[in-house]
């Protein structure tokens, strides 16, 4: 896919895509996640919210990236609850190392991918499918979302092509953003 845009330094571009819903209690989620993104993102960043009516959550994907301008890319869903300087904090995160990318979210289901930490974050190999930071040079190293794969699929195929890469992902030290669809959102405070 080609760039239509002029790349913008020291700008993020936060797509997240969402889908329509009969559902009360998802309209609900969408709504605080929606909400907490326009608070907690400050209005030099690009935000993009794509209602993906047709395509494929690859295509939807794909598609808002490719009309994006930020040297930084965040790619969330639509059930993320965030948290103050959450994106701040993740981009720091990003620039500590040349194969990095970050996460405000915690998940005790990704555990089992962790590594040793660094600098005091915790580094996994395969969280953030559903909230990721990254520069836009090391997605264009990765390359683009499958347009092919189900809903279900496109998450966990992307962190695999991102482990692949060599890449790994950083942990906030302190959760600051909630995954609104899982019951359990934080690591365990013993380990």
């Amino acid at each position: 896919m080609e760039k239509q845009q002029e790349i913008q330094k020291g700008v993020s571009s936060v797509v997240m895509i969402t889908h329509d819903s009969d559902n009360l209690s998802r309209k609900e989620i969408r709504r605080k996640s929606v909400e907490s993104l326009f608070e907690t993102v400050d209005s030099s960043n690009e935000i993009i919210v794509f209602n993906n009516k047709e395509g494929s959550l690859g295509w939807a994907r794909n598609t808002a990236i490719k009309n994006s301008i930020g040297e930084y890319l965040v790619i969330c869903d639509d059930d993320i609850l965030f948290k103050d300087g959450w994106l701040e904090e993740c981009i720091k995160m990003v620039e500590m190392g040349d194969k990095f990318m970050a996460t405000p979210v915690h998940q005790i289901r990704i555990k089992k991918w962790e590594r040793d930490r660094f600098m005091g974050y915790r580094r996994n190999d395969r969280t953030g499918s559903n909230c990721m930071v990254m520069r836009r040079k090391d997605f264009e190293e990765v390359g683009w979302f499958d347009e092919k794969l189900g809903f279900k699929e496109v998450g966990g195929k992307y962190a695999n092509r991102i482990f692949n890469a060599g890449f790994s992902f950083l942990i906030t030290k302190e959760p600051m953003a909630i995954d609104m669809g899982f019951k359990k959102h934080s690591y365990e405070t013993n380990g």
